[in-house]
């Protein structure tokens, strides 16, 4: 069945080639391919596209890792006015069926098709199937906004799965904002360090096709090695990676003559910034969500020390104020057109077109953003309002604690009081300690009744336990847990 023809505007990938055709667009270990050779892939596998039938506004979900063949799919799918869903590659094979029907998927695109074996609700096809050497079957087809281009997974602090719609313009205004903060060019090159299922990773691929700059696909999870193998002048990073890049024996950062570093995704430990600071490295802190399309605010290049504490000033294309209930708002052109139900749009805006984004913040006199808790971890004890994430800054500036999530309990008195769990370097600190420095600095009401070792239960991601988990793990195990004696 042939593509619909959309009026609109041309592809941006046919812009960058037309600008830098011979400038690297994907570097990877299997080799570099310019900006005309991924266009040239990008025809081959719109071939595949076409001759499978898909029309626009169809879901194609992609099961698949980081590679130059699944930029290039993503491109093909964008091309076509087809909506691209990246799945999480995570995920069980249960999970996986449950996303497909949550996503009306028309398609599954895997790398091995033979590793789907169990029937799924979608037909499944490889990279391989798809890919359809020869003269591309008709010209590229430019596509309207607002057309959905990218359904994307997302959960919150609650834990619950929904799916925000962008746009191709709201991927591309993103984009533009924030390459106007952080220079990028064709000489430039920036790795891939997050999973193209988070809006992190996949808006990569926009700040280097509006750019020209390549990007760099790692080999494998250490990042350490492809950053001394590839040299790439960007990297994003949350602050997990950037204190294991910090502490690796071969100071993969500080080798490296970087011209940004972008640190974000999650509340960003003051030591780590204070670090980066003294190695002098070109380091940005940023705040940001799935959906306004990524990055929302960024310090500005060269700021101190004070300003790198916060979440940078506003980008371009995007519009944010406080509530009165201290919670930050946000609209503008990257905001996502929707959260994705049952094939159906639904708005997540107010009636002022404002999202909620559920995150407590202030804007300083330097216009600063200051991001200070989630609305939805505060609880109240005894009549006050406790936010965890402030015992959590000051309990994480105390000498020998690295680590630290703070939730609530049932208490007969006060309806709930805050218990602390603790990530120690020095295994002799002690309740009596910990209790005396909290003291200095907090009301004795938001100082915790309890303090627990952070128990060893990650889950398969690797990562440590969230706030909902160590409530169930305390009222699992309460009588067996590790207290901080």
């Amino acid at each position: 069945m042939s593509q619909k023809s959309i009026p609109g505007k041309p592809s941006p990938l046919r812009s960058a080639v037309a600008k830098c055709p011979d400038s690297p667009a994907i570097i990877s270990e299997k080799g570099s391919w310019t900006w005309f050779e991924l266009q040239q892939e990008v025809d081959r596998y719109s071939n595949g596209l076409t001759r499978w039938g898909l029309e626009t506004d169809d879901v194609v979900a992609l099961h698949l890792r980081p590679s130059p063949e699944t930029i290039a799919i993503i491109w093909a799918c964008l091309d076509h006015g087809l909506i691209v869903a990246p799945l999480s590659h995570r995920w069980p094979s249960t999970r996986i069926e449950k996303g497909l029907i949550e996503l009306s998927a028309r398609i599954l695109v895997v790398a091995d098709q033979s590793r789907y074996a169990e029937k799924l609700p979608c037909p499944v096809a490889s990279l391989s199937d798809l890919y359809q050497p020869g003269v591309p079957e008709g010209a590229p087809l430019p596509v309207e906004s607002p057309h959905i281009s990218t359904l994307l997974f997302t959960s919150g602090s609650s834990g619950d799965a929904k799916i925000l719609a962008h746009d191709l313009e709201n991927h591309l205004a993103s984009a533009r904002g924030a390459n106007e903060n952080i220079q990028l060019s064709e000489s430039d090159s920036w790795l891939l360090s997050l999973p193209l299922d988070h809006v992190s990773g996949l808006s990569l691929l926009f700040r280097t096709v509006l750019s020209g700059a390549g990007l760099v696909l790692p080999g494998g999870n250490d990042l350490a090695a492809s950053i001394s193998r590839f040299h790439p002048s960007h990297v994003s990073l949350v602050a997990t990676q950037m204190s294991a890049l910090l502490e690796h024996p071969d100071d993969p950062l500080g080798q490296e003559t970087f011209k940004a570093i972008l640190l974000g995704g999650s509340r960003i430990p003051d030591e780590l910034v204070s670090r980066a600071v003294e190695m002098e490295l070109p380091l940005y802190t940023t705040y940001g969500s799935t959906e306004m399309a990524s990055q929302v605010t960024t310090t500005p290049p060269g700021s101190s020390l004070d300003t790198l504490m916060s979440a940078g000033r506003l980008l371009p294309y995007r519009d944010l104020k406080i509530s009165p209930s201290g919670e930050i708002l946000l609209k503008g052109e990257t905001l996502a057109k929707g959260s994705f139900v049952e094939g159906e749009l639904q708005s997540i805006t107010d009636d002022e077109g404002w999202f909620h984004s559920g995150d407590l913040g202030y804007t300083d006199a330097q216009e600063l953003l200051h991001v200070t808790g989630r609305l939805d971890n505060q609880f109240i004890s005894g009549g006050e309002n406790i936010q965890p994430e402030e015992i959590e800054y000051h309990l994480e500036h105390l000498e020998g604690i690295t680590g630290s999530l703070v939730i609530p309990v049932p208490d007969n008195r006060y309806g709930e009081r805050p218990i602390a769990f603790l990530t120690l370097t020095d295994v002799s600190l002690d309740d009596a300690t910990i209790r005396a420095q909290l003291k200095q600095v907090l009301p004795a009401y938001k100082i915790p009744d309890q303090f627990f070792r952070m128990p060893d239960d990650r889950n398969a991601s690797g990562l440590k336990p969230s706030r909902k988990r160590l409530r169930e793990i305390y009222h699992d195990r309460k009588n067996r847990l590790s207290t901080i004696d």
